[in-house]
């Protein structure tokens, strides 16, 4: 019993000791010079937007507008893409009003309203609008000539592609030699 009593009375100075008020530490005399603050970091620069940013959005936006010029064709409208592979285009050609859109018999055409036939045109102005072709560079790659400007040579046609990419990384132009021309700007 004795034994018991020392213990708990053991216990009770080293719970009185730990629980006892700490005494602050001494001033010292000399006192060190406060930490400056940290220096604020700024945030990077975004890098600049590439040529292969600007292909990724090609192929995966939910819609743009669209000019293309190409072999005296003259084509305006929107392409609309529910999700890839599943794209609407809307123009007009020559004044008539056309669409395509994808669908699980392939593309169907309509004009005015009604299904039709592809115009001769119609597939390759489809294509042009919700592929992202990316041929091949003689290059290597496609070369920034200016910011935003990019030039490749297409190694199996030799023709000449020249690509516009804004800020946000969007093809807003695109021409091939002086046979192509596509303008692109976005839906509003």
């Amino acid at each position: 019993m004795r034994c018991e009593r020392l213990i708990k009375y053991a216990a009770f100075l080293v719970l009185l000791t730990a629980c006892s008020r700490e005494s602050p530490a001494p001033v010292s005399e000399t006192t060190t010079p406060a930490a400056e603050p940290p220096a604020t970091a700024t945030a990077a620069p975004a890098p600049p937007k590439t040529y292969e940013d600007a292909v990724v959005w090609f192929r995966s936006t939910p819609g743009f507008h669209f000019v293309v010029e190409e072999n005296r064709v003259r084509a305006e409208g929107d392409m609309q893409r529910a999700t890839v592979g599943a794209e609407t285009m809307r123009s007009t050609v020559n004044g008539e009003e056309w669409t395509a859109e994808s669908t699980a018999k392939g593309v169907v055409w309509k004009r005015g309203g009604r299904e039709s036939p592809a115009p001769e045109w119609g597939n390759r102005l489809y294509q042009r609008v919700t592929v992202a072709f990316d041929p091949q560079k003689s290059e290597g790659s496609a070369l920034l000539l200016d910011p935003g400007h990019y030039r490749f040579t297409d190694a199996n046609s030799g023709a000449l592609h020249d690509v516009f990419v804004n800020e946000a990384g969007q093809i807003t132009k695109m021409t091939i030699g002086d046979a192509m021309t596509m303008t692109l700007t976005q839906q509003k």
